[in-house]
């Protein structure tokens, strides 16, 4: 398993567009997402855009 990646959570009651490298693999991967002991925002959308 790599190593997580972390980011401050948005402030209470906001929209806001997180933006995390991570690099793939070819085949499957899996983007686990946790919120340790805090609250898990909702997440409306994960863009994977091709890479050049």
């Amino acid at each position: 398993m790599r190593p997580a990646t972390s980011s401050p959570p948005p402030a209470t009651g906001t929209v806001e567009t997180v933006s995390v490298p991570v690099t793939l693999k070819a085949g499957a991967d899996t983007l686990p997402f946790e919120s340790g002991s805090g609250y898990t925002p909702d997440i409306d959308r994960i863009d994977v855009p091709k890479s050049s």
